[in-house]
């Protein structure tokens, strides 16, 4: 387990849903933070850690937000079930976010992973075009994982609010026990091929950096959009997870607790990061 990332300092590891959700939080620390060497944003408390519950079953999402480099925004949010008598509480959910900084050619990374019981009810990951000149590079790095995933995963619709925004190779998908690690392993996989895009990032010519940008707040437009999401986290969380989704987790603005606001954050001034 990260250590150094959340605050459990282990996680249960008794089945493969919960080693290979464990897995893909290994994989954010090792291809993003450390390896692009992305420094922590501080984020409001009221958000850091969310508490509430389903019935006796008591639930914690955490957050974590980085940047640097080709990203101006990486998001971690785990949720997770406290266990009685110091036993490594058991995972519930890995979301990951990557949004591109002004000015670098790179899709959108999205990945959600929810698990309840003995499956994976939700297998979701996509990497969102920005660029269109561009995206031949993140679609050859989606297509094969997004075919595996059609081949052997349970497909669930397609939601209607990623239609303008999300890739056609967009993977929404459930995976049962005896799938749960191939459905990781797809998401390790795609974890590791953005992050070396990440790496090579190349900047983009400032008309077409607008336009890739405006990309990017339409994407986090369409999260907010969520009320399926929305509704499922305040059912857990209550009326916080509202202004959780709303103003923090998918808000890129002034507004956003985790922005820091300099000088070239000026609309009339932004230019793009390998300026």
């Amino acid at each position: 387990m990260p250590q150094s990332l959340f605050t459990p300092e282990s996680f249960d590891t008794s089945t493969p849903i919960q080693r290979g959700l464990l897995a893909l939080l290994s994989e954010v620390e090792r291809a993003y933070v450390d390896a692009l060497s992305l420094r922590e944003v501080s984020i409001s408390p009221r958000f850091e850690t969310l508490a509430g519950g389903i019935g006796e079953r008591r639930l914690l999402l955490e957050t974590k937000v980085f940047t640097g480099g080709a990203l101006e925004r990486l998001t971690i949010a785990v949720m997770y079930t406290p266990s009685p008598a110091g036993a490594p509480p058991a995972l519930v959910s890995c979301t990951v976010s990557a949004l591109p900084a002004f000015g670098v050619a790179l899709p959108i990374l999205g990945l959600d992973y929810v698990a309840l019981g003995s499956k994976l009810s939700l297998v979701a990951f996509d990497l969102s075009p920005t660029d269109i000149e561009t995206w031949s590079d993140a679609r050859n790095n989606l297509i094969d994982l997004s075919r595996r995933a059609d081949a052997r995963l349970t497909a669930r619709p397609r939601p209607q609010f990623v239609d303008q925004t999300f890739s056609p190779l967009a993977v929404f998908a459930r995976a049962d026990r005896e799938f749960a690690e191939l459905a990781c392993g797809l998401g390790v996989t795609l974890l590791e091929r953005h992050a070396g895009l990440c790496a090579a990032a190349r900047p983009l010519p400032f008309a077409r950096a607008n336009a890739a940008d405006t990309m990017v707040e339409c994407w986090c437009g369409a999260m907010r959009r969520n009320k399926k999401e929305s509704r499922a986290l305040q059912r857990i969380f209550g009326p916080v997870a509202v202004d959780y989704l709303e103003d923090f987790l998918f808000t890129r603005d002034h507004r956003d607790p985790c922005h820091v606001t300099t000088a070239s954050d000026s609309p009339a001034r932004r230019v793009p990061a390998f300026a």
